[in-house]
């Protein structure tokens, strides 16, 4: 009876161990298998990541080039402005140049006179004594 008793926690002992080792595969191939979802979850987040990235690119390149295009009209307009604005500085420059001629012809023409007026009254003063 003693040997059936050993043959049976024997066996017993030997079924016990043979669950424990299917437990632990079972076990190990869950982990692996929740590793393998993990992977998989991590994989895809990346993609959408990165989609989400290239989409943003393309929408900032896009704001860039129409920030860049905005930039490029304002300094046509500015160019403009400045070439209108040259253009009317030198007209006024030019006008100015025209009036302090016409001065100093009338500013001449006074000394002239005043001289003729001065030489006119020493030379009288003088043939007259």
């Amino acid at each position: 009876m003693n040997d059936d008793k050993e043959n049976f926690l024997a066996s017993l002992e030997k079924d016990l161990e043979k669950d424990l080792n299917q437990l632990r595969r079972e076990k190990e191939e869950e982990r692996e298998k929740n590793q393998l979802k993990l992977n998989e979850f991590k994989k895809d987040i990346f993609e959408e990541l990165e989609e989400e990235r290239e989409k943003n690119k393309s929408e900032i390149a896009q704001m860039v080039k129409k920030e860049l295009e905005n930039l490029e009209k304002e300094v046509e307009i500015t160019k403009r402005e400045l070439n209108k604005t040259k253009k009317e500085n030198e007209d006024k420059i030019s006008k100015l140049e025209n009036k302090l001629k016409n001065f100093y012809y009338w500013l001449f023409s006074i000394a002239l006179i005043l001289l003729v007026i001065i030489f006119g009254t020493f030379f009288r003063n003088s043939l007259g004594k």
